[in-house]
């Protein structure tokens, strides 16, 4: 048992998943103390708070429904999720992300998207989100055709878009998008963006837009979508 463990650094290994049925066996089975297969590790990592993976070249996914992860990750405050190159999806589907606060995914070279719309409804903690050297990236957020007509990040503060050569905004869902707590946004080296989203966006809060780790000031042209554009303009004049 791992009582006062609140942070698990996952480093250098050919894991396709973190933590494997077969590693603690199967839910539904009870051992002779009581605590199912599920409940002992969940038990032995009640205080886990950051979960940092990093360099797993194989790992495809962080959790799969009905696993021991999707459990562990409910209580998990802060994420980071470093060169995984075989990920192209952080949130395929929804969780409960009850504890959420921080989330970091950087040098991620197959990740096309961070997640659903459905997926995403779940970060209602989140306050600090940072995309870094993505590559691949094209939006933030895509559609699963669930029919959802708004995406809330009531916490979220700071928004960090960096590195990201693929991405043309940070969602293409005609759906609305509220950031009720948002006051920055960092959007630098995404030579391809040219919008934030394509349906309506409260951002009531919002201070500025900055486009370099430089710039002190930031940038607010009536609203996010048209500084974006602004900027993209501006940037790109060649550009169709």
């Amino acid at each position: 048992r791992f009582p006062n463990l609140e942070k698990l650094f996952v480093h250098c290994n050919s894991f396709e998943d973190i933590f494997t049925e077969d590693a603690f066996g199967h839910a539904g089975e009870t051992s002779c103390g009581g605590l199912s297969d599920m409940q002992k590790p969940l038990k032995a990592l009640e205080n886990l708070k950051h979960l940092y993976l990093s360099k797993l070249c194989n790992l495809k996914r962080v959790w799969k429904d009905g696993s021991l992860m999707a459990e562990i990750l409910k209580q998990i405050e802060v994420m980071d999720i470093i060169s995984c190159p075989s990920l192209s999806i952080v949130f395929p589907s929804p969780i409960s992300f009850q504890s959420l606060t921080n989330l970091k995914v950087e040098n991620c070279i197959g990740l096309v998207h961070m997640g659903t719309c459905s997926a995403v409804t779940s970060l209602v903690h989140l306050t600090w989100l940072t995309l870094k050297n993505c590559r691949a990236m094209e939006d933030v957020v895509i559609d699963d055709e669930n029919g959802v007509e708004e995406i809330s990040f009531p916490k979220l503060q700071r928004l960090i878009l960096d590195g990201l050569q693929s991405l043309e905004s940070f969602s293409s869902i005609n759906c609305a998008f509220t950031f009720p707590s948002l006051v920055g946004i960092l959007v630098t080296k995404c030579p391809k963006i040219n919008i934030f989203c394509k349906g309506a966006l409260r951002t009531p809060k919002l201070k500025g837009v900055f486009f370099s780790y430089q710039d002190r000031e930031g940038r607010l042209k009536g609203d996010l979508n048209t500084t974006i554009q602004t900027f993209s303009a501006r940037n790109n004049p060649h550009r169709i």
